[in-house]
């Protein structure tokens, strides 16, 4: 099972004249965890950069297409990706705190995306007028 946790820390008020780059806006630690052992970390984590490029892969009509986060505030990228192998999926970072040999089904790791973006709502319906969490 795969978990993705986010709690708040700080709002920069400054990008939010910026739209283009308001998914910049709130930062906060972030963990991933896998059948709940900490596998990804960062206490300076910009979620809403991350389910931007998550969220995109989520709707992408081509289902074997690797998740590839790439974050602005580091040069080790992609950061987070999710990357198929003969039908299994794998979390790769290189910031991972642990080789991690658990295979995923897409449909976990979507379920685990949404699950994150519907927990950001209700926890901080703020962060619904970033354009990275308006609905379509």
């Amino acid at each position: 099972m795969i978990n993705f946790k986010f709690n708040l820390t700080t709002r920069y008020k400054e990008w939010h004249n910026y739209k283009s780059y308001d998914y910049l806006e709130y930062e906060g630690e972030f963990t991933v965890t896998i059948n709940s052992k900490t596998f990804f970390q960062e206490p300076y984590f910009t979620v809403l950069e991350f389910l931007r490029d998550a969220l995109d892969w989520v709707g992408c009509e081509n289902k074997t297409k690797p998740m590839l986060y790439n974050s602005i505030e580091t040069e080790e990228n992609p950061l987070i990706s999710f990357i198929e192998r003969s039908g299994k999926w794998y979390v790769q970072s290189p910031w991972q705190k642990y080789e991690c040999d658990i295979t995923f089904t897409r449909g976990e790791l979507e379920k685990a995306v949404l699950d994150l973006k519907h927990t950001i709502i209700k926890e901080h319906p703020e962060f619904q007028t970033s354009s990275t969490l308006k609905e379509e």
